[in-house]
């Protein structure tokens, strides 16, 4: 397992470069860095799947669904560099995203079993995020086409959330703080598009978001 602990070091160190180029609005390096962060990411999932020798349904879909997440995060780091054009960007950016949770709701289907609770508790939270939002930032109609993209993802956390208290699976476990991460990253982003744009919460945001990577790749080492 030492190329485990290789990856993650250099997972780490390509983080907080991606960091720094962001603090010092260095966009073109920045999106290097998130390239070389998605590849990793997405190599530890291949790399997981060869080491438990198990190419089963669900660890393929994470992987895809790991893909996904790589492609469209690139395309919102291309919004800093073609500023001209940065709307298309973010939405392609979305789309591809959402498709990334489709498919790890139905992964997260695959370890929990289908449950009605969580579509129901994901209205309920994006209607609560819709008013909270639209109070703190008064949404414009790009930002609440936006938060349609919060369904999936709040559902996928949710399931997991769920799932995590029926089952107390350590796969269930290990995806549901993953997908909690994301959440969490996706919950700032969404502050530091259309409220506040701020290098602190930038921060934030990309350690959420690339730790969540790491936590839901992992979810294929415990899985059977």
């Amino acid at each position: 397992m030492h190329w485990l602990i290789l990856i993650l070091f250099i997972y780490v160190i390509a983080l907080g470069f991606l960091i720094y180029t962001r603090w010092r609005n260095k966009h073109i390096l920045g999106i290097m860095c998130k390239s070389m962060l998605g590849m990793m990411f997405i190599l530890f999932s291949f790399l997981l799947m060869a080491y438990k020798k198990t190419y089963s349904q669900f660890n393929l879909l994470i992987a895809y669904s790991l893909i996904c997440s790589a492609v469209g995060d690139i395309f919102l780091g291309i919004c800093k560099i073609d500023i001209k054009n940065k709307d298309y960007y973010f939405y392609f950016a979305t789309i591809i995203i959402s498709i990334s949770q489709i498919l790890f709701y139905f992964a997260s289907l695959m370890l929990t079993g289908f449950n009605i609770m969580p579509l129901l508790l994901a209205i309920v939270v994006v209607t609560f995020l819709y008013m909270m939002f639209n109070k703190i930032c008064a949404l414009t109609s790009k930002s609440k086409l936006i938060l349609l993209y919060s369904y999936p993802l709040t559902l996928v956390m949710l399931n997991n959330i769920v799932g995590m208290i029926e089952r107390k699976n350590m796969s269930v476990l290990i995806f549901g703080i993953g997908s909690f991460l994301y959440w969490s990253s996706d919950i700032v982003l969404f502050i530091i598009k259309f409220k506040d744009d701020s290098k602190i919460l930038d921060m934030i945001n990309k350690i959420l978001y690339y730790s969540a990577q790491i936590f839901i790749a992992s979810c294929i080492f415990f899985n059977a």
